[in-house]
C-alpha cells in the first residue's frame, strides 16, 4: 500500500511540474441588444474649436426623446473630442471596435483627405458627417461615408453666384485661418473664381494679427468670403477686425452649416446665406 501511495504522489508531483499555465478567459465584448441601434456622436463639447457641439447634442437628444418606444431603439453615446483631430480619429476607431457601434456621427471639422477616408473604410460602418467635406464618393471608403452638408465646392459656387447676382463680387477678399477645413473651403472658392476668370486677394490671419491684417483690405472689399474664420474674429483681442468687417457690403461665411460660428460674426450691412441645390448621394452605398 505504501508503495502505491508513493507512486500516486510521484505522479501528481510530476503532473504539477509539467502542467501548462491556466487558461486566460478573454474579457467579453460589449453586448449588442437585439432590436437596438448603437450610435456614437463625436462632438466638440469643450475646447476652443468652433462650432461647439452643444447644439447638435441637444438636437439629437430632442429627436431621441420624440422617438418614444419606436423600434428599433436608437441609443446615442456622446463623446467629447475637445477640438482634437487626433482624438476624433481615435474615438472613431474605438467606436468601431470596442464600442460595437452601428454608426458614427462626426459633428466636428475634419480634414477629409485620403488618409481619413482610409480610416472610414477600415471602420466598415456608416459614418455621417454633419459639416462640409469633399464628396466622399471620390475617395476610398466612400460607400461608408455620408456627407449631410453641401461640399465646399457647392458652398463656394452658391456664395459667388449670390455675390454676382447682387453686383458686389468685385472687388472681393478671401479670409482664411488656413486650418485644415479652411484650406478646403479656400481652394474651392479660388477654383470657382478661376472658372470666371477672377483672381481674389487672400488674407491669411490668426487671432493674434486679425485686426492689423484685415483693417485695410476689408475697407476696400465689396464682398468678403470667410473660411472657418469666425473663431478668429470672435477671439481677437481688438475689435478693429469686427469694425472693418462692418464696412464690407456683404460677407459670406462659406461653411454656412456652422450656425454657431455665424452668430459670432459681426453684422455687416447684409450678411448672406446663399441657397444651394441638394447633394447627390454617393455611389456604391452599402445596402
Amino acid at each position: 500500500m505504501s508503495v502505491r501511495l508513493a507512486a500516486v504522489a510521484l505522479a501528481l508531483g510530476l503532473g504539477a511540474c509539467t502542467a501548462g499555465p491556466a487558461p486566460i478567459t478573454a474579457t467579453p465584448a460589449p453586448t449588442h441588444e437585439a432590436g437596438a441601434l448603437n450610435v456614437t456622436a463625436l462632438l466638440d463639447l469643450s475646447g476652443d474649436r468652433t462650432p461647439n457641439g452643444g447644439s447638435q447634442r441637444d438636437a439629437l437628444q430632442l429627436w431621441l426623446d420624440q422617438q418614444g418606444t419606436r423600434t428599433p431603439q436608437v441609443r446615442v453615446r456622446f463623446v467629447d473630442v475637445a477640438g482634437s483631430e487626433a482624438r476624433t480619429i481615435l474615438e472613431l476607431k474605438r467606436a468601431a471596435t470596442e464600442g460595437r457601434a452601428d454608426a458614427v456621427i462626426v459633428g466636428v471639422p475634419v480634414d477629409y483627405d485620403a488618409a481619413f477616408a482610409r480610416i472610414v473604410e477600415l471602420a466598415g460602418l456608416p459614418v455621417l458627417f454633419t459639416l462640409p467635406i469633399p464628396d466622399p464618393a471620390t475617395l476610398a471608403g466612400g460607400r461608408w461615408a455620408f456627407a449631410l452638408a453641401p461640399t465646399p465646392a457647392q458652398l463656394a459656387k452658391a456664395a459667388i453666384d449670390d455675390a454676382t447676382r447682387r453686383g458686389v463680387l468685385v472687388p472681393s477678399l478671401i479670409v482664411s485661418d488656413e486650418s485644415g477645413p479652411a484650406v478646403a473651403e479656400r481652394v474651392a472658392l479660388q477654383a470657382e473664381l478661376a472658372k470666371r476668370g477672377l483672381g481674389v486677394p487672400l488674407a491669411k490671419v490668426t487671432a493674434a494679427d486679425v485686426a492689423p491684417r484685415l483693417a485695410g483690405p476689408l475697407m476696400a472689399a465689396r464682398s468678403v468670403f470667410f473660411t472657418s474664420i469666425a473663431t478668429v474674429i470672435k477671439t481677437s483681442p481688438s475689435s478693429s477686425g469686427s469694425d472693418a468687417c462692418n464696412s464690407a457690403n456683404r460677407w459670406y461665411n462659406v461653411p454656412m452649416s456652422r450656425a454657431d460660428e455665424a452668430r459670432t460674426l459681426p453684422r455687416s450691412r447684409a450678411s448672406v446665406t446663399p441657397s444651394f441645390s441638394s447633394r447627390s448621394p454617393s455611389k456604391n452605398r452599402p445596402t
